[in-house]
């Protein structure tokens, strides 16, 4: 896709990666480093959905995603600010998705593998970054529809090869990514819409990313984020399946809590 096309979608996508850094380095992105730390709500398991005195303080938090292969692995530490049936303490967390198999890693290197549900909702989550969801934009596989402005916003849906759907709104002046959007089945709620809202921009490796994440599942903050470090093509951890994971039964396993 030409993104000089006289077209809303070209146009947009043009703008949005001219204001992250420019079309080749975005193109050429491998993987992108995330640390940082913020809070995880305990969505459905407070009194009412409404409620939100049950949260989680993340900490140590360290996502790699790797952009190309649609692989991301994550590790944080929570630390409830609630007694529940697994007590106060800090919990460990890994957790990641590859080769479309979700897997978690517990505090004593056992590992499971999730639902498919949850590695289907992993995997889009992988395209709610800025730089992942302009980089797919360009694809000539990758369906550009409804483009149109919204308030401060210009926003474009995006549909890929593999059917999944996004929509990126960005603002109208800077022309950086505000928000993405796509949809999940939630099992207290039903379908719903999973937000993922950026601010705070700042230059990494010759590019623009967020340093402020925000994540709503319908009209509920169920996580934020503020990192403290970011990078561009540092050399990855292995993010392949654990042969444990990858050898378990397709669709085993259940929907798990944050995240």
């Amino acid at each position: 896709r030409d993104p000089k096309a006289v077209s809303p979608f070209a146009s947009l996508v043009a703008d949005a990666a001219s204001a992250l850094g420019g079309r080749d380095k975005i193109l050429a992105i491998k993987t992108i480093t995330i640390e940082g730390e913020g809070t995880n709500a305990n969505l459905g398991q407070d009194m009412t959905m409404e409620a939100s005195g049950q949260q989680f303080a993340v900490s140590g938090y360290r996502r790699v995603i790797d952009v190309v292969n649609l692989r991301s692995r994550t590790e944080q530490t929570r630390t409830p600010n609630f007694a529940y049936f697994q007590g106060p303490q800090p919990q460990k967390q890994v957790f990641g998705v590859a080769d479309d198999v979700a897997y978690n890693i517990a505090a004593n290197g056992t590992v499971t593998r999730a639902s498919n549900a949850v590695a289907k909702d992993r995997t889009a989550d992988i395209y709610h970054h800025p730089l992942k969801i302009v980089r797919t934009a360009f694809d000539p596989d990758v369906k550009l529809t409804n483009a149109h402005a919204a308030g401060s916003e210009r926003v474009v849906d995006l549909e890929t090869k593999a059917g999944q759907k996004f929509t990126l709104a960005i603002d109208a002046q800077s022309n950086l990514p505000t928000r993405i959007v796509s949809m999940t089945d939630n099992p207290n709620l039903g379908d719903v819409a999973i937000e993922t809202s950026f601010a705070d921009y700042q230059q990494v490796s010759g590019l623009q990313a967020p340093t402020r994440f925000s994540t709503k599942t319908d009209k509920y903050t169920t996580a934020t984020l503020r990192v403290t470090r970011q990078a561009i093509d540092e050399p990855p951890p292995d993010l392949s399946v654990p042969s444990a994971a990858a050898s378990a039964r397709r669709g085993r396993g259940v929907r798990p809590s944050p995240p």
